[in-house]
């Protein structure tokens, strides 16, 4: 009995002892990794003067190229519209049925490569345009993206 008493003696002392070395004090001074972590960091603001008129000519520039842009696609959209109805028109008037068929194939397969172009420089406009206005807010003192970040609510074409 005496061999199990001594140790349990030990281990509570020891707890005792090392309960108040783990407790905190309140301060917000800590070396813990646990406790580093969940301080803020604390940023300073920088107020800075933003030319509004030189970010209402960079947004004048953009939405002009995106507007452009779009009309751009309709039109070759509508381009490509007007080629297949004449295409599929011909080809209908073919005497053969595989003259017929490989017509209709050609007219459909110049559709979707008309389609895909305009909609891969629709894109490529897009791009140009939002990344043009990127650099001309940032020259014009904005350093947020406070209105870049609607891009993703641009038309998917």
């Amino acid at each position: 009995m005496k061999s199990i008493i001594l140790p349990m003696m030990l281990m509570a002392s020891f707890i005792v002892g090392a309960v108040p070395a783990f407790a905190s004090d309140g301060s917000s001074e800590h070396s813990g990794k646990a406790i580093v972590h969940s301080k803020k960091i604390e940023r300073k603001v920088v107020k800075k003067t933003v030319d509004t008129a030189c970010v209402g000519t960079a947004i004048d520039k953009r939405e002009t190229a995106l507007g452009g842009g779009v009309s751009t696609f309709g039109s070759a959209v509508n381009s490509a519209y007007q080629t297949r109805q004449s295409a599929l028109k011909d080809a209908w008037s073919k005497s053969t049925v595989k003259d017929r068929r490989e017509a209709v194939q050609a007219a459909w397969k110049a559709f979707n490569q008309s389609v895909r172009s305009a909609r891969t420089a629709w894109k490529a406009t897009q791009k140009t345009a939002w990344q043009s206005f990127r650099s001309d807010v940032k020259s014009c003192g904005v350093t947020s993206d406070a209105d870049t970040g609607s891009q993703e609510q641009e038309m998917s074409l």
